[in-house]
């Protein structure tokens, strides 16, 4: 049994405490007691008595229920006879426990401990040890749990090893399924559409679908950071616009307090003027509609009997995007479903591909994004693929429906400068600057290597003459791939911001080739096959 199993960071006045637990006996119980006495005076834990079998948790943004019910009958018959713990010592540890990770998880997170542990009481040994995902928590309890310290060690060691076993089985962990990209490309075609037409009412009705759309895809916001966007959130300025939103801090510090004020913080970013304008007639649109319990920007024209904070909720926005697909959409075949959290992981890669900055994108995602999305890095040739044969179709409609707008074809071969083999038509050269020779990064990492750049053609009587479509795709992968392991380096301690540096601008040289290779595809009259859409588009 290890000395020190559980820790609880105790935050009083700026002063962090650390409990290094053996067991959960009368004094821990008590200092158990004295936390819940604390969180309830904050106003965290809404009931009046630790010994209450249902706590309320509020964190200023919902309530949680956290459940310590369970069978008396089955514990005695199941867990009793293996643990030599009493129902009501098991009760008290499960409370204590769970208070012990008040400030390091969020109600979420702690309901589910409670229920993870309270199940325990009606469980057999072996029904343990079926147990898979996350024990850490299971584990942890049964090492600081009074009774059998024998039986409830070997259980906790056989559950490391099955917990060991399980990671190595599954590895990839829970990934988020995105999208096919023309989804989101043409989910962004069908809005404008829609919102130039919409009524007042309608676009009242399904302001927080189109503010979702036009603010996630560009930052990389969580959905509830998104609804927590203030409502006074707009100011001007001689250029635009600016928006206000809240950014969640607790990634970075790993402490909760349960309060706005401290767990998110205020960020401010340009946003055009058309935005502005969107959200200034929202704010006088929705002047008479109930105010919910804090100021934010989104309202319900009439609060729903069940939501008493009169907020717009997660559940409220997906319900809404769901009549938005069913009512405007109208089941349209070419548009899958697209979840409120899909678009910050594509704003990600649109920031990537568009030429972001390490810098700004893991400021704008927060400090565990990368290790999130890492595995999408893999998709950026199948966003590029979809971004050029949207727009080839846009060609063919009334409006350009692409999202990533960045990039520009080059045209017909101007006056160039000659070098080795070949002439170079940047325009920057050319006037004797050298930035756009910064961002040509070589195999071996050179910088100004010349037949990576956009620029360099090898044959001055050609109007374009990039790698084929194979190797400028192979280029972006391995790019990708070559940025992902930069990142994790870079994460655990092992590696410098100039080499991340260094492997994005790589990735958004080899984007910009691919992209235009597969452009010159379709001027020529091509085949380019795109995998999200299984079709083969010629011209």
């Amino acid at each position: 049994m290890g000395m020190i199993t559980v820790s609880s960071i105790l935050q009083e006045e700026n002063i962090e405490k650390f409990l290094l637990i053996r067991k959960l006996d009368t004094a821990m119980i008590q200092q158990a007691r004295k936390i819940f006495n604390r969180y309830h005076d904050q106003g965290v834990l809404l009931n009046d008595s630790f010994d209450d079998d249902i706590w309320i948790i509020y964190d200023e943004r919902k309530r949680a229920h956290l459940r310590f019910q369970y069978s008396e009958i089955a514990y005695h018959k199941h867990m009793r006879r293996w643990s030599g713990c009493s129902s009501m010592d098991f009760k008290l540890s499960v409370k204590a426990y769970v208070l012990l990770r008040f400030g390091q998880s969020g109600p979420a997170k702690l309901r589910n401990i409670a229920r993870e542990l309270s199940a325990l009481a009606v469980m057999d040994e072996e029904d343990v040890l079926k147990q898979t995902g996350d024990l850490s928590h299971i584990i942890s309890f049964l090492e600081v749990l009074p009774g059998d310290e024998g039986k409830l060690g070997l259980l906790a060691e056989e559950l490391e090893d099955a917990a060991w076993r399980y990671s190595i089985t599954n590895r990839k962990g829970k990934q988020r399924h995105l999208a096919d990209f023309s989804s989101y490309l043409r989910f962004n075609s069908q809005l404008n559409r829609f919102w130039e037409q919409a009524s007042e009412e309608d676009r009242a009705r399904f302001f927080p679908v189109y503010l979702w759309w036009k603010i996630t895809m560009v930052l990389p916001l969580r959905p509830g950071e998104f609804l927590l966007t203030p409502r006074n959130c707009i100011r001007a300025t001689d250029t635009g616009y600016i928006i206000t939103v809240r950014r969640s801090i607790i990634k970075g510090t790993g402490k909760v307090s349960y309060r706005l004020a401290t767990d998110y913080e205020w960020c401010e970013y340009p946003i055009s003027q058309k935005l502005g304008e969107e959200i200034l007639w929202y704010q006088r649109k929705s002047e008479n509609y109930p105010e919910p319990d804090i100021p934010l920007l989104l309202r319900h024209k009439s609060v729903p009997i069940n939501n008493k904070s009169g907020r717009v909720t997660y559940c409220y926005l997906v319900r809404l995007l769901k009549e938005y697909y069913r009512e405007v959409l109208a089941g349209n075949a070419d548009i899958a479903w697209i979840n409120p959290g899909d678009t910050r992981h594509i704003a990600m890669m649109n920031l990537i591909i568009s030429g972001g900055s390490p810098t700004v994108c893991c400021e704008l995602a927060g400090h565990e994004d990368i290790d999130i999305s890492s595995h999408y890095y893999t998709n950026f040739s199948s966003l590029i693929e979809c971004a050029v044969y949207e727009e080839y179709r846009a060609h063919h409609s009334e409006k350009p429906v692409a999202i990533i707008s960045e990039y520009s074809s080059l045209g017909p071969v101007e006056e160039g400068v000659c070098i080795g083999n070949g002439i170079c038509l940047s325009k920057e050269f050319r006037n004797h600057r050298v930035s756009d020779c910064m961002v040509s990064i070589g195999p071996k990492g050179e910088i100004g290597y010349c037949p990576a750049c956009r620029y360099y053609k090898s044959d001055a009587t050609a109007q374009i003459d990039f790698f084929n479509r194979e190797q400028a795709k192979e280029g972006v992968q391995a790019d990708s791939w070559f940025l992902m392991q930069m990142v994790e380096l870079v994460r655990k301690g092992n590696g410098c911001e100039r080499d991340l540096q260094s492997a994005f601008l790589k990735l958004q040289s080899s984007c910009i080739r691919y992209r235009e290779s597969l452009e010159q595809s379709y001027r020529q009259g091509g085949g380019i096959y795109c995998p999200d859409l299984k079709s083969l588009a010629r011209i």
